[in-house]
């Protein structure tokens, strides 16, 4: 059996930031809450570098994949020529609008 192609993920710093962010506010609420929200986390990743076409683009090509378990999502995008996949921001599904489209600035 063929295996799918991986597309390489690269994490802008800002991206970064807010993983970081959520796990240390939900290692607050709960001991190892934050390394549930991390492997909840990896899988939505594992899932777009699967098939980051699997998620329809949204504001000025962003795609959004939601979460399974936690109310955040991963705002990505494809590069054209070398189908990487660049994420931009890891954000709580409930933020201000406003606040999620100023972080897309490509």
């Amino acid at each position: 059996m063929k295996k799918p192609m991986r597309h390489k993920i690269f994490l802008l710093s800002h991206a970064k930031d807010d993983i970081r962010e959520a796990k240390n506010y939900y290692n607050t609420v709960v001991t190892f809450l934050g390394t549930r929200f991390i492997n909840d986390f990896r899988a939505t990743i594992y899932i777009i570098a699967t098939n980051p076409f699997i998620y329809s683009s949204r504001i000025e090509g962003f795609r959004t994949a939601n979460l399974k378990i936690f109310l955040y999502q991963v705002h990505y995008i494809i590069e054209d020529a070398s189908k990487n996949v660049v994420i931009f921001a890891v954000l709580n599904a409930h933020r201000e609008p406003n606040y999620i489209s100023s972080r897309f600035t490509k």
